[in-house]
């Protein structure tokens, strides 16, 4: 049923007469009401959707687009659940006031925000309305972890922002597995949307690499976009163990886990 009534709405959105009905509202009647509410007006003729996890490069994405205008990207759009989620992003896309729009979009906001048993569809609606799908992806998934808990005690205490930090063994377990699950629900769900995939650490880590990205973007939006030239920086690698205070700890217990693999030697990560 939740599937039929995303299929009604974008069979109004695209149509030019109202479709027949059954449903005891009309079609046109439930547009209508989703038209007053929505307003009137255009949204941004650019629009993207962020899919992904948290701490994958999204800041350093938006600075790559705001060379070309004003972009907004909104977050939580759909983490919890709405009768009409394409309506919901539309309306905030109405009202974005900027030359991009954009929102953030993880597979926890599909598959346990919406509800959705076919998220795939869901994406490949946003896609027939005229948006793009950047899929960003980390391949480090032991430093992507170790990100996600650092950025979670930063917020208590942000002067940890450039130190090492103490890691729980148990509470990087279980962001690993966390990590892992949404990997494989990503996977699933873009296997079936066109999609732009950029990867932190090869594509936005090093700022040598953001004028070939800004190329892949022009492309994608289909416009003439000439990135900015900047300044070549010099990058010195940083090892994990530089990260984490209490690294022989750590390292234990990931050895007699089934995240060992994480503990590769080659797991070093360009810095400025």
């Amino acid at each position: 049923m939740y599937t039929d009534l995303m299929g009604l709405y974008a069979s109004i959105m695209s149509a030019d007469q109202p479709p027949i009905s059954p449903l005891p509202m009309r079609p046109w009647q439930v547009w209508n009401y989703g038209r007053r509410w929505l307003g009137q007006g255009q949204p941004p003729e650019i629009r993207f959707v962020v899919f992904g996890a948290e701490r994958c490069g999204k800041s350093i994405l938006i600075d790559l687009l705001q060379q070309y205008g004003r972009v907004k990207c909104d977050r939580n759009l759909l983490s919890t659940r709405y009768f009409f989620p394409l309506w919901h992003v539309h309306h905030h896309a109405l009202h974005a006031k900027a030359d991009l729009y954009g929102f953030q979009l993880s597979s926890q906001d599909l598959l346990s925000g919406q509800r959705l048993n076919e998220p795939g569809q869901f994406l490949q609606l946003l896609v027939d309305q005229g948006y793009h799908i950047i899929h960003l992806h980390r391949q480090d998934m032991m430093r992507h972890a170790v990100s996600l808990i650092k950025a979670q005690q930063s917020v208590d205490a942000p002067t940890l922002k450039r130190q090492p930090i103490e890691v729980v063994p148990d509470t990087l377990l279980t962001q690993l597995a966390q990590l892992e699950q949404q990997r494989l629900e990503e996977k699933a769900i873009l296997s079936v949307v066109p999609h732009l995939r950029i990867t932190y650490e090869t594509d936005l880590l090093d700022p040598n690499q953001h004028e070939r990205v800004a190329h892949q973007l022009s492309s994608l939006f289909d416009t003439d976009w000439q990135p900015q030239p900047r300044s070549g920086l010099r990058l010195v690698h940083q090892q994990i163990a530089d990260l984490i205070a209490n690294y022989d700890e750590v390292r234990q217990a990931l050895e007699q886990s089934d995240y060992a693999y994480v503990l590769s030697p080659q797991s070093m990560q360009l810095a400025i």
